[in-house]
């Protein structure tokens, strides 16, 4: 049980300049210090070497070395904590590596990008002992913490029944059928070998997670896709041409039923509808933005208000601000100090924190690898019912008794 966590970020992506980094540098400016960062690695050294920059500059005595072998760095610095933030494809590898040399291991979403390899991790961190934490900022937010304390524990709503959450949008200007020639198909997400699938996978791991969070697990699913917005040419240098257009409907062990419809390939169009509905009311989401469909109940605006209300059959109505204040006024300072630690609100900062201290006190992290197991079967369910055109049971797919869609990637593999 350390006192101080060695942690060291493998990868210096996006997330990792947008989100990890700056997180831990305001951990450490809120007073945290049960942590030391002392390793920053990427095959591109001059990214690990900007991002070690960033953290020496940031926190005081941080002096991360930098690396551009993960296998030699496990091995020089021991670290008790990976922050591992690869494309999906490396997820299982990279992970066991880790967790062969001692390490727990924060792992970037999604779990990995089959149910075969999320096993073989799971198995791995069991014969190891070792945790596999996963990093899923949405479900840590003020917002989806209370709308999920007001539908699972305060019952606002009643009975949760059914949600609804409908999206379209295309690029302003073109014409319908005009293919979008900014399209993309020449990276690592672009290849589901590599991806694991397109936004259902990517993005769509948060939707999956929350809707899992809010109403439990997800029994059925019944899915379709198309890649509209994009030339033919650039569809032939992709493994699978990626999805831009979803329609998925769920069944829940719950009972609940819900729809998840968006496309990024309507020209002219930008129309939203999400609300979730019980039998003493419903919660609706007024997010102007695209990403609302993956990333709901998030802050709008530069003044961090959440966009919608909560209306119950009895004429109450409240804000989502006003449902956030009522949620924290109704926690202890126990329970607020372990959502929201050190008063951070930041989804990735309570994730950083989260794993810090189950690597440092040996309890579970608050979202670990079977959990993110199922989110990830969830979103295979719907993958093979594309794949299949029939209705897919999850436990199916967590069984191995459906993975068509999954075989090649888990034949590449090996």
């Amino acid at each position: 049980m350390p006192d101080r966590v060695k942690v060291a970020i493998v990868g210096t992506g996006t997330v990792v300049r947008n989100n990890h980094a700056p997180q831990y540098i305001d951990l450490a400016k809120r007073g945290y210090k049960n942590f030391e960062l002392v390793a920053v690695c990427d095959i591109n050294e001059a990214a690990a070497q900007a991002i070690a920059q960033t953290l020496s500059q940031g926190i005081e005595s941080c002096a991360p070395k930098v690396y551009a072998d993960m296998a030699k760095m496990l091995k020089e610095q021991k670290p008790d904590l990976v922050d591992q933030c690869l494309p999906h494809g490396l997820h299982h590898k990279a992970t066991i590596e880790c967790m062969e040399a001692g390490a727990h291991v924060l792992l970037e979403k999604p779990l990995t990008i089959t149910v075969k390899t999320g096993k073989t991790m799971i198995e791995a961190g069991k014969r190891l002992k070792k945790m596999i934490a996963l990093a899923v900022p949405q479900r840590r937010l003020p917002g989806q913490r209370a709308v999920c304390w007001a539908i699972r524990e305060a019952n606002l709503i009643g009975r949760p029944t059914i949600f609804t959450i409908t999206r379209h949008e295309g690029p302003a200007g073109r014409a319908a059928g005009v293919p979008n020639p900014n399209a993309k198909p020449d990276t690592w997400r672009s290849d589901s070998i590599n991806s694991g699938g397109g936004p259902i996978m990517d993005s769509g791991f948060h939707f999956f997670d929350s809707v899992r969070h809010f109403f439990g697990d997800v029994e059925s699913v019944s899915a379709f896709a198309a890649r509209v917005d994009i030339t033919p040419e650039k569809a032939k240098a992709m493994t699978r041409p990626m999805e831009d257009s979803v329609s998925v409907n769920f069944r829940f062990q719950s009972g609940v039923i819900g729809s998840w419809n968006w496309s990024r390939a309507v020209p002219q169009a930008k129309e939203m509808l999400f609300m979730i509905g019980g039998t003493e009311g419903a919660i609706y989401h007024q997010h102007n933005s695209f990403a609302a469909v993956f990333h709901f109940f998030n802050a709008a605006g530069k003044d961090g208000s959440i966009p919608g209300e909560l209306r119950r059959y009895n004429g109450e109505r409240m804000t989502l601000d006003e449902l956030v204040a009522r949620f924290r006024q109704s926690l202890t300072k126990e329970q607020e100090a372990a959502l929201f630690p050190y008063g951070v609100t930041h989804g990735f900062g309570v994730e950083i924190w989260d794993a810090i201290e189950a690597v440092r006190t040996g309890r579970a992290p608050e979202v670990d690898a079977e959990d993110g197991l199922k989110t990830l079967a969830t979103i295979m369910a719907c993958y093979e019912s594309i794949h299949c055109g029939l209705s897919v049971r999850v436990q199916d797919v967590l069984d191995g008794k459906v993975r068509q869609y999954q075989d090649p990637i888990d034949a590449r593999w090996a």
